[in-house]
């Protein structure tokens, strides 16, 4: 998959093998999926967390993979991170380790796509559970000099330098640093990465609960806009 130039895109080099894009959520994985030919790719959603990640990237790699991309949302930790923007970081962190992106394949990509977005290098920081307040999320950005956090990619990464083959993360940001999230908002995402429309019963029964929920599905729609369109771009690598 190359740009108009001929340098490839996709892969990390001409030489690159076959090559996994791991996504935590199915919404997610079908987004990507619509935009662009499987070809010698193949697209994973591995449900919420750093396990089921690591799981699936594992998976990938016993497969064959030659190389890992992790692709979905994430949330802001610095004004930054704004929504919408897309988050390509040179240095993802989870539990004290870090790990660091291909230097040439983040290279390109960060070329590729930055005439058309926002696209910032800052370093993504993984954890194990949703930061859910603004309070919160100056906390950890204060810890660990993060711009943007998820649950998977650091997980991805980890996976990805124990097989000593290249990495990137490429995600767009959904929820802002001051924006709050509602309290039980792991409880609308299944453990296989699907919608659980069941839990916004107990959302919409609380008013404040309804009211974050409203905000972060404005946040959402336009980080998934983006998505849909950062997806096209890396479609038309493909022509």
């Amino acid at each position: 998959m190359k740009a108009s130039t001929g340098e490839p895109v996709w892969y990390p080099s001409e030489s690159t093998g076959p090559f996994a894009i791991v996504a935590a959520l199915a919404l997610e994985r079908d987004i990507l999926t619509a935009a662009v030919r499987p070809l010698d790719l193949d697209i994973y959603c591995s449900g919420p967390g750093p396990v089921r990640a690591a799981a699936i990237a594992s998976r990938a790699i016993d497969a064959g993979a030659k190389a890992l991309m992790s692709w979905g949302l994430a949330g802001g930790l610095s004004a930054v991170a704004s929504p919408g923007s897309v988050a390509l970081p040179k240095r993802l962190l989870e539990n004290g380790a870090a790990y660091e992106a291909d230097d040439a394949w983040h290279r390109r990509l960060a070329g590729w796509l930055g005439n058309d977005f926002e696209v910032y290098a800052d370093p993504l920081v993984s954890v194990d559970a949703v930061v859910t307040t603004p309070e919160a999320k100056a906390s950890l950005a204060e810890q660990t000099g993060a711009a943007v956090v998820d649950m998977e990619s650091a997980s991805i990464a980890a996976v990805a330098a124990r097989a000593a083959v290249p990495f990137v993360a490429l995600r767009v940001v959904a929820d802002g640093f001051d924006d709050a999230l509602p309290d039980n908002v792991a409880q609308l995402v299944t453990v296989d990465g699907r919608t659980r429309w069941a839990g916004l019963i107990g959302v919409v029964a609380s008013p404040r609960r309804a009211r974050a929920l409203a905000t972060l599905a404005q946040r959402s729609n336009h980080a998934r806009r983006t998505l849909r369109a950062v997806a096209a771009k890396l479609g038309e690598a493909q022509r």
